[in-house]
C-alpha cells in the first residue's frame, strides 16, 4: 500500500509536468541499482497503477450512450518506461500481474461508484454473470426460490421488503487446469447490499448518503477472482456475493423477530441496520 501510494503520487507530478508540455518523453523509472525482488515489487506496481490510470466512472445520459461492458478491462493506460536488469521473461510476468492487479482494482471502483438506480440485485447479477463468462469462470446464482428451498431464513428476511424479488447469491468458481480433490480452496464472501436504508431502525439522512456503497465486499470478491483466475492462481477461488437491498415497506422485517438460518440457527433482531456502533451505544457493552 505505501509503495503505491508513493509511486501514484510521483507519477501525478510527472505526468502533471507532460500535461503542461514540460517534459517530451515519457516518465522513466530506473530500477537497476535495487536488489531483483525489489525491482519485480515496483515493476508490478508500476504496471498496476498504469492500467488503473484507465478508470473512468461511468456516464450517463448522452455521454453513456456508447459505453460498452462496465466490467470490461479497459484499454490505453499511461505509458511509463522502465529500466531494470530482470530477465525478459521475469519482466514480462511482473507486468502481466501488474496489470491484472490494476484491472481488478478498476472493477472495484466501477462497481463502487454506480448509483444505486442503476446498480440493484437484477443488474448487479447481470454484470456478475458477464464478468464470469469474459474470465472463464463458473457461475451459478441461487434466487429467492432456490434460497426459499435451503431455509435461508436470514437472508431472506432482510431482502422480504423488496418488491422486485431479484436478490439472490451469486456464485462465481475458478478451478485451476490441473486441479485435483486435494487442491487447496480459497472461499470468498462479499456483502453485496446494493442499498442500505437500514430498515425499521433506519439511518439518520447523513448515514443513509452514499449507501450505495454497501456492497463493496461483494465487488472485492468478484474482483479477486477474476484477478486469480487471469495469473493462473494454483488454488481454486470461490466467491459468493449476496445481492440484496436492506429497504423500508410493510413488509420489511422487525426488531424482535426470530428468523432461522439455513444452518437452523435462531436469530433474534435487534436492529434492523445491524451496525456494530449502534448496538454497541444502545446496549452499551464493548466492541469485543
Amino acid at each position: 500500500y505505501e509503495l503505491h501510494g508513493e509511486l501514484r503520487r510521483q507519477f501525478e507530478s510527472m505526468f502533471s509536468s507532460h500535461a503542461r508540455g514540460e517534459a517530451d518523453a515519457s516518465p522513466l523509472v530506473t530500477l537497476r541499482a535495487l536488489p531483483a525482488r525489489q525491482q519485480e515489487a515496483i515493476l508490478g506496481a508500476v504496471a498496476a497503477l498504469a492500467e488503473m490510470s484507465t478508470w473512468e466512472p461511468a456516464k450517463f445520459g448522452k455521454a453513456g450512450e456508447k459505453q460498452e461492458s462496465l466490467l470490461k478491462k479497459n484499454s490505453n493506460p499511461k505509458a511509463v518506461e522502465v529500466s531494470t536488469t530482470l530477465a525478459p521473461a521475469t519482466v514480462r510476468s511482473c507486468i502481466a500481474d501488474g496489470q491484472a492487479l490494476g484491472d481488478a482494482n478498476n472493477a472495484v471502483r466501477t462497481l463502487a461508484d454506480l448509483p444505486a438506480n442503476e446498480l440493484n440485485p437484477a443488474t448487479y447479477e447481470r454484470h456478475a454473470r458477464e464478468f464470469a463468462k469474459r474470465h472463464g469462470l463458473g457461475y451459478e446464482f441461487w434466487d429467492i426460490a432456490e434460497l426459499k428451498k435451503r431455509k435461508a431464513g436470514a437472508f431472506l428476511a432482510v431482502n422480504r421488503a423488496d418488491p422486485q424479488s431479484h436478490a439472490g447469491i451469486a456464485i462465481l468458481k475458478y478451478r485451476p487446469k490441473k486441479a485435483s480433490k486435494n487442491t487447496p480452496v480459497l472461499a470468498l464472501v462479499g456483502k453485496g447490499l446494493c442499498f442500505d436504508t437500514g430498515g425499521y431502525n433506519v439511518k439518520t439522512g447523513s448515514y443513509m448518503f452514499g449507501m450505495h456503497g454497501d456492497m463493496t465486499g461483494s465487488a472485492l470478491a468478484i474482483a479477486l477472482c477474476g484477478y486469480f483466475a487471469r495469473v493462473g492462481a494454483p488454488f481454486e477461488v470461490h466467491a459468493y456475493l449476496a445481492l440484496a437491498e436492506n429497504l423500508i415497506s410493510p413488509t420489511a422485517y422487525k426488531p424482535n423477530e426470530v428468523v432461522v438460518a439455513c444452518d437452523g440457527t435462531s436469530i433474534e433482531v435487534i436492529d434492523t441496520d445491524a451496525e456494530l456502533d449502534k448496538l454497541v451505544a444502545e446496549t452499551g457493552g464493548a466492541k469485543d
